[in-house]
């Protein structure tokens, strides 16, 4: 069987990679456990608990991706992530993931969270890096 050659992808939106990152914490535990370790580097995961796309909450805006797990110690850890392929930078965007965050973590639903930032390098400056 020949297959045609087509074009290639040049570029992926934001909407692309969350559902391919989605896809791949859902089915792959040696991606899970690379992303955790790279996010939460002192946190072992001992359950993975889910994952959701495009969060949305009232006045906040939404997350790109927010995924949980139990960790060894028996912690529920939220993990946040902000997803910018080619979008530009929202004010306050950081502290409205860590709002969300602390939200959850005070009304009993998480023990702890982190925020993620996956992005092109390019697009996190010096100033931006802390």
């Amino acid at each position: 069987m020949d297959i045609e050659k087509g074009n290639p992808i040049e570029s992926a939106g934001e909407q692309e990679v969350d559902f391919v990152i989605v896809q791949l914490l859902e089915t792959s535990v040696d991606f899970r456990q690379w992303l955790v370790s790279q996010a939460v580097p002192n946190l072992d995961i001992n359950s993975y608990l889910g994952s959701v796309m495009h969060a949305t909450y009232p006045s906040e805006g939404e997350s790109d991706i927010e995924f949980w797990f139990r960790s060894v110690s028996g912690d529920w850890h939220m993990v946040l992530i902000e997803d910018k392929i080619d979008a530009s930078k929202q004010p306050d965007q950081v502290e409205r993931y860590f709002n969300w965050g602390q939200y959850r973590v005070d009304r009993g639903s998480w023990d702890s969270f982190t925020v993620c930032l996956l992005a092109p390098e390019s697009y996190v400056s010096d100033e931006d890096e802390a």
